[in-house]
């Protein structure tokens, strides 16, 4: 009885520890997939700044001064690059890593939401440059 027993405890230890290394192998691929999301966006950081460059010399150097609607869709467009750029950077400020101890649940949580967050800011990036890009073109 007691052999019975001891097999039972230690199928159930077994178990355990499989079960905690799946979730911290799912968190590890969750926890990569945020990192490339950030990586990718925050390449396009220096590609924000040039766009603004140069949006700004179109205002004042190839939209004449009473083309308002012209001028006001350029000044958009600097605003939400730079949008961009500013929630790229509260992210970055926000965000930590989660301590070795936290409880994978918790840990996955956390993660997804983050995943949530980055890409939020992805999709900002990726839209701003389209539509300055865009813009730009037809001022050559």
């Amino acid at each position: 009885m007691k052999h019975l027993q001891l097999t039972h405890v230690l199928l159930l230890c077994l178990f355990a520890v499989f079960t905690s290394c799946e979730k911290q192998n799912e968190n590890e691929t969750l926890h990569k997939e945020v990192m490339e999301i950030h990586d990718d966006a925050m390449a396009k950081m220096g590609t924000l700044q040039e766009l603004s460059t140069q949006l700004e010399n179109i205002i004042t150097e190839k939209i004449d001064s009473t083309d308002t609607p012209s001028v006001e869709k350029a000044r958009n467009l600097i605003l939400s690059l730079q949008k961009a750029d500013a929630e790229m950077m509260d992210w970055m400020k926000a965000y930590k890593e989660p301590a070795k101890e936290t409880p994978a649940e918790e840990v996955k949580t956390y993660l997804l939401s983050e995943k949530e967050k980055i890409t939020e800011v992805q999709t900002l990036t990726n839209n701003s440059i389209q539509a300055a890009e865009e813009f730009i073109s037809q001022y050559p």
